[in-house]
């Protein structure tokens, strides 16, 4: 069960929350529907409708990113990151591809983040996050999906999933199952634990 502290639904202002997750766009804007970036659509989502507040969008440009990312990652426990990706890992703006791997390795660095929220084509399959677990023993819990996707099925999956574990206080599991109907792909919950061993 993920624990209270790391994402609460609290009926206070944004102003009086604190800001539990980082969010990250590593996609060219120019390339988003009409200009759009699922990024920003997630923050309005989190800062408006659940009164979470989040981070400005982080935008990762190019190779260094993960890097440059880690100077603001303090007094966050979870990463909302919006990117083109496969198994093997994730692409920047530049083009850049960053493994799942290396980023396991980053995470490493940083124990305070204990959830991912991961959104691009199958980051949340099997072989995405056991590479991220083995390198990093401290991310707790990971989301995505296992499919490839679109933008409208990533933002309506991150939708679904944040109402069920902030509003309705659904399990992990229930949550994603309930993105992966309303979206119509696979979106996955991983306890990283069950697969360090």
């Amino acid at each position: 069960m993920l624990k209270k502290s790391v994402l609460s639904h609290n009926k206070v202002t944004q102003q009086q929350q604190t800001s539990p997750i980082l969010i990250l766009e590593a996609t060219d804007f120019s390339q988003n529907l009409f200009g759009h970036s699922e990024a920003r659509a997630i923050k309005a989502i989190l800062n408006n409708l659940f009164l979470i507040k989040t981070s400005d969008v982080i935008e990762m440009k190019d190779g260094f990113a993960l890097f440059q990312v880690g100077q603001n990652l303090k007094g966050y426990s979870a990463i909302y990151l919006s990117a083109h990706s496969n198994k093997k890992g994730f692409q920047v703006a530049s083009g850049f591809v960053t493994t799942w791997k290396v980023c396991g390795e980053w995470l490493q660095n940083y124990p305070y983040i204990q959830i991912l929220f991961l959104s691009g084509c199958e980051a949340g399959s099997y072989d995405t996050v056991k590479s991220i677990a083995q390198h990093c023993n401290t991310v707790k819990y990971v989301f995505g999906p296992t499919d490839k996707i679109t933008f409208a099925q990533a933002a309506m999956a991150a939708h679904v999933l944040f109402f069920q574990l902030l509003v309705k206080k659904n399990s992990p599991e229930l949550a994603a199952f309930h993105a992966s109907i309303a979206a119509d792909i696979q979106y996955s919950y991983w306890n990283c634990d069950n697969l360090r061993v």
